[in-house]
């Protein structure tokens, strides 16, 4: 993915992304970032090609002279920016669960349901922005007592972390016995899904294969004791606890200190934080995407999200 800012005004391009709803919804995105970011209208004169996107510069420039306001410290407009991300996440979390649990239990779609699930992954790409902004432009707004390395710290596990942990926790109930079928479909359901993102929309069965799941359960069970297991679900939990609370230290004591880069150390803890959440709901997104496209026969590659729709109202 890249773009470029011209006399036209902001163009981004997808680029090498290879499935089709993906680009839709990615570029979409673009046109929602002031509705996403503060509840305003969004950009009404985009312009779409297959896979980019263009914002004229008359409608950018306001934008972008709001964002560069954010991050220099705008209280405001930060406290807008984080209640607005909180909603539109805990709402993308709802809405693609409700579509988990129906499609498990039914195997049927419900279109409406499915189509906000779409409108929701695209509003959450909008977050996504933020990884195409320069480090150095942050740095360069930043107060005397804000680093960046300091502050771009995520107050939830990384996904990885999250996995390792489950993991770990399952071979110390195999090696104790107490590993039952139903911590293993827990465990299938939800952390094992970490391992991917963007290949569960090719849905395979094989990628559930129980034993291969177990395989690395046992490996684990039989290379280290139960003390050693304990010992490595502590040491991952404490590096992240003393993380987070070094963070809500530095928070509390800008806060305190009525030091204005409280509101920068807040909005760069919100979006590291942010994107390990929008990165767990995009996995189980992209998961049970993928399996209604095996389900339905729908080609997941060449197929938009409208049309996805549409094949699965029969």
């Amino acid at each position: 993915m890249g773009y470029h800012i011209d006399f036209k005004g902001f163009n981004f391009s997808t680029e090498d992304i290879k499935i089709k709803y993906m680009r839709e919804c990615i570029c979409m995105s673009y046109k929602y970032l002031p509705t996403v970011f503060w509840g305003r209208d969004d950009f009404k004169k985009a312009e779409f090609d297959q896979d980019s996107v263009c914002i004229p510069i008359e409608e950018w420039l306001p934008f972008w002279t709001d964002l560069l306001k954010l991050m220099k410290g705008d209280g405001k407009l930060t406290h807008a920016f984080i209640r607005k991300m909180k909603d539109r996440l805990k709402d993308y979390d709802s809405a693609v669960e409700n579509l988990r649990k129906d499609f498990k239990s039914t195997h049927a779609v419900k279109p409406d349901l499915l189509q906000r699930c779409f409108m929701l992954y695209s509003f959450s790409q909008c977050y996504a922005f933020f990884n195409l902004i320069p480090v150095e432009l942050f740095r360069d707004f930043l107060q005397d007592d804000v680093s960046v390395d300091k502050c771009m710290i995520s107050l939830i596990g990384s996904h990885r972390n999250i996995r390792q942990i489950k993991e770990t926790q399952l071979a110390a109930a195999y090696k104790n016995g107490e590993l039952s079928p139903e911590k293993l479909n827990e465990y299938t359901d939800n952390e094992y899904l970490l391992n991917f993102e963007y290949e569960w929309n090719f849905y395979r069965k094989n990628q559930y294969d129980k034993e291969l799941v177990m395989r690395n359960i046992t490996m684990l069970s039989d290379r280290y004791s139960k003390d050693e297991l304990a010992d490595r679900i502590n040491r991952y939990r404490r590096k992240h606890e003393s993380v987070v609370a070094d963070t809500y230290k530095m928070l509390d004591d800008l806060s305190r200190t009525g030091n204005e880069g409280k509101w920068q150390a807040l909005f760069m803890v919100n979006i590291a934080t942010q994107e390990e959440i929008r990165h767990i709901i995009n996995v189980r997104f992209m998961n049970i995407v993928g399996e209604i496209a095996a389900e339905y026969g729908i080609d997941i590659a060449r197929t938009g999200v409208d049309e996805f729709v549409r094949m699965t109202s029969y």
